[in-house]
């Protein structure tokens, strides 16, 4: 679902089924007449899609297509500690009180997610799925001598996260969250 947002020309992109409503603050706002509005806002449905058409003197709107919507990954890159502070939430999930161990290692990485330098601990690897699937992805992929996790976003975007100094013990493990339906699940394998 497209959210509304306006661009910096101060033209609004606006979900159909909200359009009705902002045309008419839009328009009350120019002093247009009720009536002259809703017959405009009636015109809605019939304007055909990729067209530019004048509503109201001044008041100009596209009908755009979203049928073919995807992430937009032109943008920057994931922060690494983002990935590394998700990675490390699902370990603490796993592992249940063992996360809370005032050890070297674990402090290393907390101290690191809480800004306090570069560290060795662990690294981010990036991958990349030949196509785009509707759902996000935890894995615990068990110890490879470490810890690793992978954090898998649209199911093609994906980074293993190496813990070099820890180990968990606990089986492989699998957190899905489906974008389409909403569901999640959790299996170990």
């Amino acid at each position: 679902m497209p959210k509304t947002f306006q661009h910096v020309d101060g033209s609004l992109m606006v979900p159909t089924k909200d359009a009705v409503g902002h045309i008419e603050r839009i328009a009350a706002r120019r002093g247009y007449d009720i009536e002259i509005v809703r017959a405009a806002s009636a015109r809605l449905t019939s304007i055909p899609e990729q067209t530019k058409v004048e509503l109201l003197p001044g008041l100009i709107i596209i009908n755009w297509a979203t049928d073919k919507a995807e992430p937009d990954l032109g943008g920057g890159s994931v922060n690494e500690l983002v990935l590394v502070k998700i990675a490390f939430e699902f370990l603490a999930l796993l592992s249940g009180t063992a996360i809370c161990n005032d050890t070297a290692h674990l402090n290393e990485i907390r101290g690191v997610l809480k800004g306090s330098g570069d560290t060795a601990a662990f690294s981010v690897e990036r991958l990349l799925a030949p196509t785009y699937a509707p759902f996000h992805g935890l894995c615990f992929e068990g110890n490879n001598p470490h810890a690793m996790v992978q954090v898998r976003l649209f199911g093609r975007l994906a980074f293993r996260i190496h813990f070099y100094h820890l180990a968990l013990d606990a089986p492989k493990a699998v957190y899905t969250h489906d974008l389409k339906t909403g569901e999640h699940g959790f299996r170990q394998l």
